[in-house]
């Protein structure tokens, strides 16, 4: 009894010793030695283990195609040098997501959002990031760098009147719905002609009948919206001034009013 009591110890005191810190910053082989306290002469040596040390990484955001009027987004850890969707690389990461502002909160499942792993289905427009974090028993102690923003937001076609008449101009505007404080640049496409992005592109006039789309790109990573619903525009022979005449007890009223020959306006 007193062998297998003292054995016990023996174990007890061996798995103490056999805790050997933890390494950082370096690549290299790593090996455990560990030694009883009443025997310091037994030694024993752990198997080793390579560490790799590389840059920290950049967090993947990509933005799938609509699928019945809703993005996916896919968040994804992986070296510089390798696929974004490498399992291997993005073993034992979590990913948090942000909108609108990077620093803001990361989102919940209440957020308006269909949260997957790895993946999320916004329900609105908006400019999203996310990155990976690991480590830990609660919250990351490591965390990636973020990744480049991704717009889900969408372009709108807005003219000044809904048309226009022989000779006249009409003014154009790309809103981006819920853009919020994004910065964007505008890409329009007309019937003669396509403009590249352009930061003061949110306006134009055109005298031209056609259709006209646009969407915006974020001047701060590059990602796009979709392309607007194409807006027709319509040309009308130039209209002629309607004048008519009304009398109440002796008193004239003249009322001029615009429209097509055919109706009253």
């Amino acid at each position: 009894m007193g062998r297998a009591l003292f054995g016990v110890l023996g174990l007890f005191l061996l798995n103490i010793l056999l805790y050997c810190g933890h390494a950082q910053g370096d690549s290299g082989e790593y090996q455990c030695v560990a030694s009883q306290k009443i025997r310091p002469y037994l030694i024993r040596r752990s198997n080793k283990v390579s560490l790799s040390v590389s840059a920290k990484p950049k967090a993947q955001l990509r933005k799938d195609s609509p699928v019945a009027g809703r993005v996916t987004l896919t968040c994804s850890v992986g070296s510089s040098s390798s696929s974004p969707s490498s399992s291997s690389s993005s073993s034992g990461w979590k990913y948090f997501w942000y909108k609108d502002e990077k620093t803001s909160e990361p989102l919940k499942t209440g957020d308006d959002v269909l949260l997957q792993r790895g993946s999320i289905s916004p329900s609105g427009g908006g400019v999203y990031w996310c990155r990976g974090g690991r480590g830990g028993r609660g919250a990351p102690v490591y965390y990636t760098e973020y990744s480049h923003p991704v717009a889900t937001n969408r372009a709108v076609v807005k003219p000044n009147w809904p048309e226009i008449y022989s000779g006249e101009t009409i003014t154009l505007t790309c809103g981006i719905e819920e853009g919020g404080g994004s910065e964007w640049e505008y890409e329009w496409r007309t019937p003669d002609y396509y403009t590249p992005p352009h930061p003061r592109g949110s306006m134009m006039t055109s005298s031209v009948r056609g259709d006209y789309s646009c969407k915006g790109r974020l001047k701060d990573g590059g990602s796009t919206t979709e392309w607007s619903d194409a807006f027709t525009v319509k040309t009308s022979a130039k209209p002629k001034a309607q004048l008519s005449k009304d009398s109440v007890e002796g008193r004239v009223t003249l009322t001029c009013s615009v429209g097509s020959s055919s109706s009253s306006s």
